[in-house]
């Protein structure tokens, strides 16, 4: 039996003629359907043949219609390997999950969200076990995916363990995606080995707590700390009866150690440092300031309290917030202490004497490590310079001088380490030794102990000058080397 009837009458006759959709009976009991479009001969006459000739239940059409029309029906069904997350599982599922998320952001109504879901499917199925595929209705989920910057569809980040998320930015076909999740499960498993292998545990109920890297601050150090810095701070002003602070304690202590050497976190316990609390107009808790270049104009911090949202909201404020590169001269302790005690590596070059490079030659040189200084810019590493055999005790330490200047090691004082740039000082070379030693570099040394840094005079930035000695007779000095004799006798 075959029943017709038009899609969205009106009383009055439509500008354009309607769309049919004819609905036939099969003897299973299930309906087909096709679709035609018609000069309707009366829009009375097509509703009164409608009621007079549908059999099937109301509720067929309903559904039949709210299936055809939905512009919004998900992309994945409910027996889709893809994982579908929500606000409800998102913290489970992905947050805490022990390895490797690969999300999708995506939109229903995405032409190219909807050409990535068999791709998207292909690539669960071939991941599964090794790495978790899910997808976010970004559409649905707004405020979530305001979270994570989500600004176009579809939008894929990886989250792993311990980390900030991170973009996809490559093919959207099934085997660069498997590639790039296999290699970032790798990673996960080896960090994990490394750390099973030096004896620490990554579950259980004996498990020490690590130590949070957030830095507490009080009104005796918040400036030197914060203000006085050239790094980017967050800063946490708490309450410790707070329900809030204490639910945002372990994402906090979290963000600061997967942040730490590239954006500091600290807090204020409010409590005890009201001074603090009233000069940053702190109105309730938990209160989140950004400190970044301009740290008499902190701004609030408005994103969602979870360890994930606050590091890739810090990455992003450090991408506008990085300090201009510097190569500084190594001429005191105080250089050494600030540039090269804290930094993940030092990188220390020992350039010939101004009377051998001249001004030119010295500041070619200083050129070629402010390249590389900009180049790994969003690395915490830091440069310094000597001239040659100002720093004695360094060169002796690190084995410079025997094969001449300039020269660069690669410094790690925390580790008592170094590694010496082996090849020529170059701008190629000291890029390729900067990532080997990022890396775990090759062939380290141990530091018998730590250099004794002298206080020397900074570089003028002119050309050395040949201090000249007074002339003199040799004739002169044999005649008063003789009369001189002469008087003796």
């Amino acid at each position: 039996m075959t029943w017709k009837f038009p899609i969205g009458w009106h009383t009055r006759q439509p500008l354009c003629p309607p769309l049919h959709v004819h609905l036939t009976e099969r003897s299973s009991g299930s309906f087909s359907s096709t679709f035609s479009i018609t000069e309707p001969r009366n829009v009375e006459e097509e509703a009164l043949e409608l009621g007079q000739k549908m059999r099937a239940p109301l509720t067929v059409l309903i559904l039949f219609l709210a299936s055809f029309g939905s512009p919004a029906a998900a992309l994945y069904s409910a027996g889709s390997p893809v994982v579908q997350l929500n606000p409800s599982n998102f913290k489970s599922k992905v947050l805490n999950a022990n390895g490797v998320v690969l999300v999708e952001f995506f939109a229903p109504w995405c032409g190219h969200c909807q050409a990535l879901t068999p791709t998207w499917e292909k690539a669960a199925t071939v991941l599964k076990g090794v790495a978790t595929i899910a997808a976010l209705d970004a559409d649905a989920h707004k405020t979530l995916a305001q979270e994570y910057g989500i600004g176009g569809f579809p939008t894929i980040k990886l989250f792993s363990p311990g980390k900030p998320p991170v973009d996809y930015q490559g093919a959207r076909e099934v085997k660069p995606i498997a590639e790039f999740t296999l290699q970032q499960a790798c990673n996960l498993i080896k960090a994990l080995l490394k750390e099973r292998l030096n004896g620490k545990s990554t579950a259980g109920s004996g498990e020490k707590s690590e130590p949070s890297a957030s830095i507490e601050l009080t009104s005796q150090n918040f400036d030197d700390e914060v203000i006085k810095s050239k790094d980017l701070w967050i800063v946490e002003f708490f309450a410790p009866w707070c329900g809030h602070c204490k639910k945002l304690a372990p994402e906090w202590k979290k963000a600061a150690n997967n942040l730490k050497g590239k954006v500091k976190l600290g807090h204020v316990n409010c409590d005890a440092e009201k001074s603090l609390m009233s000069r940053f107009n702190v109105q309730g808790f938990p209160t989140i300031l950004v400190f970044g270049a301009d740290k008499d104009s902190p701004f609030a911090y408005d994103g969602a309290r979870a360890a994930s949202a606050i590091e890739s909201f810090a990455l992003e404020q450090l991408e506008t917030n990085v300090a201009p590169p510097e190569v500084v001269e190594l001429s005191g302790p105080d250089v050494m202490e600030e540039k090269c005690a804290t930094a993940a590596i030092c990188f220390v070059a020992f350039l010939p004497d101004i009377l051998d490079s001249k001004a030119e030659g010295r500041n070619k040189y200083l050129e070629q490590l402010l390249s590389v200084a900009e180049k790994f810019k969003r690395s915490p590493y830091s440069y310094v310079w000597a001239a040659a055999g100002m720093q004695p005790d360094l060169e002796q330490q690190v084995g410079v001088g025997g094969y001449g200047y300039p020269a660069l090691v690669a410094l790690n004082v925390k580790k008592r380490a170094y590694a010496p740039l082996r090849s020529a000082f170059h701008l190629s070379q000291i890029v390729e030794f900067v990532k080997e030693a990022s890396q775990g570099g090759k062939g380290n040394l141990p530091l018998e102990k730590v250099p004794t840094i002298v206080k020397t005079e900074p570089w003028d930035g002119k050309d050395g000058e040949v201090i000249e000695e007074d002339e003199f007779s040799l004739e002169e000095l044999m005649a008063d080397e003789i009369d001189v004799s002469k008087d003796e006798l």
